[in-house]
């Protein structure tokens, strides 16, 4: 599939890049799309810069993960794709915690960025079946956390109920012991029947 087949209209991107071959590098591959504008810029310049949809990074670039974070919290409006090479699943899951929408292999075919591109900026999640795959086993094993706290919190609950019911009860048991005449007698009938 060939980049300049995939249509993306008028998205702004921010590279968060310093190297120059890999600033070159994007420019061709993102040149090739139509209704792309793209300029290579440090954070400091997105923050301050309105209208900039998606902001792409490398995990190689220097403070990575504080430049997401910086992001995150400065440019909530702006997605940000992540290119990587042969990242680990932690530095993934980490770009994805600090706000990541896309994931992309730098080995990956140019209609691979295209395509994270356009996902990214229609609202959506981009990442490889591989980056997908580990997210749904790392997302399994919080789901079985969350279970396990939600069954504990139950617990918590039905025991709070528990305890209150015998509370009550004592309660009661201290009432129908209070009066022995006639009339208590009854009122505990009537309690212990309603």
């Amino acid at each position: 599939m060939e980049a300049s087949s995939i249509n993306v209209p008028n998205i702004r991107i921010a590279l968060l890049e310093s190297d120059p071959l890999r600033v070159v590098g994007f420019l061709s591959i993102l040149d090739r799309i139509q209704g792309v504008q793209m300029t290579a810029m440090p954070v400091s310049e997105v923050v301050a810069t309105e209208g900039i949809d998606i902001a792409v990074i490398g995990n190689r670039s220097p403070r990575f993960l504080e430049t997401m974070a910086q992001l995150k919290t400065e440019c909530p409006k702006v997605r940000v794709v992540v290119t990587g090479r042969d990242a680990d699943d932690e530095t993934i899951l980490k770009a994805i915690v600090y706000g990541a929408r896309g994931f992309v292999d730098e080995a990956a075919p140019a209609a691979d960025l295209a395509q994270a591109i356009h996902t990214v900026h229609q609202g959506s999640i981009w990442g490889s079946r591989r980056v997908l795959s580990m997210f749904i086993d790392r997302s399994g094993d919080l789901l079985a956390g969350v279970l396990l706290a939600l069954f504990l919190f139950a617990l918590e609950h039905l025991e709070r109920l528990v305890l209150r019911r015998v509370h009550l009860h004592r309660r009661a048991d201290r009432l129908r012991g209070a009066g022995d005449d006639e009339a208590g007698a009854g009122h505990r009938h009537q309690f212990e029947r309603g």
